[in-house]
C-alpha cells in the first residue's frame, strides 16, 4: 500500500468534495472512499493522487453500472471502515487522522479483506482508465506514467522497448468530439 508518512499538519487529508452528482454512494460513503483512495494513492512531491484524478466518480460509476453487483461490498466495507475508526476513538474513517486511516487499510491489506482487494483495484482503474469512465482526471494518471493514451495510430519508433512517446495524452472523448467536428 502506498502512502506517505504522516506528519503533525496530516490530521485529516485534504479530499475535495464530489465535483458532480452521486449516482451510487451518499455523501457519508463517498468521503470513506474519497479518503481511502487518496490514502492507498496519496498526493506527494510526485504529483497529483487518487483525489484530484476525480477516483471516487470513477467508482461511484462502476458501482452504478458493471460493477453493481459489488454494491453490497462496498457497504459492508464502508460500514467496516467507519467501525474500526470508531473503535480509535474517531469519528468515522473520513475524520480520521492518515496515521488512523493507513492503519486501518493496512490491517484490511493484512487481514486479505475481499473489500479492501476491490478497492485497490478500483482506485487503480480510476487513476488509469481513460478519463471517458470518470477517473484519471486531466489524464494525471497516464500523464505520471508517461502514457500517451488513446491515439489514432502508432509509429514504428513507438514501439522501441523503453521508447516514450512524446505526444500529449489523449482521451477517448478527444477522439469523439474530432469526429463530431
Amino acid at each position: 500500500m502506498a502512502g506517505s508518512s504522516p506528519t503533525a499538519s496530516d490530521t485529516i487529508p485534504p479530499v475535495p468534495e464530489p465535483a458532480e452528482a452521486l449516482l451510487f454512494f451518499d455523501l457519508a460513503g463517498a468521503r470513506a472512499i474519497a479518503a481511502a483512495a487518496a490514502r492507498i494513492f496519496p498526493t506527494d512531491a510526485l504529483g497529483p493522487g487518487a483525489a484530484e484524478a476525480g477516483v471516487i466518480h470513477y467508482i461511484d460509476r462502476a458501482l452504478n453500472g458493471p460493477a453493481r453487483d459489488l454494491q453490497s461490498l462496498y457497504r459492508r466495507g464502508i460500514a467496516r471502515l467507519d467501525e474500526r475508526a470508531r473503535t480509535r476513538g474517531k469519528d468515522g474513517y473520513a475524520a480520521a487522522d492518515v496515521a488512523t486511516q493507513d492503519a486501518i487499510l493496512a490491517d484490511l491489506e493484512f487481514e486479505h479483506d475481499p473489500f479492501f482487494a476491490t478497492l485497490l483495484t478500483h482506485t487503480r482503474e480510476g487513476l488509469f482508465s481513460d478519463p471517458a469512465h470518470g477517473g484519471n482526471r486531466e489524464m494525471i494518471g497516464w500523464r505520471l506514467l508517461g502514457h500517451p493514451g488513446v491515439q489514432m495510430a502508432y509509429g514504428p519508433d513507438d514501439y522501441v522497448p523503453g521508447a516514450r512517446i512524446a505526444r500529449a495524452p489523449r482521451s477517448l472523448a478527444d477522439f469523439r468530439s474530432h469526429r463530431a467536428g
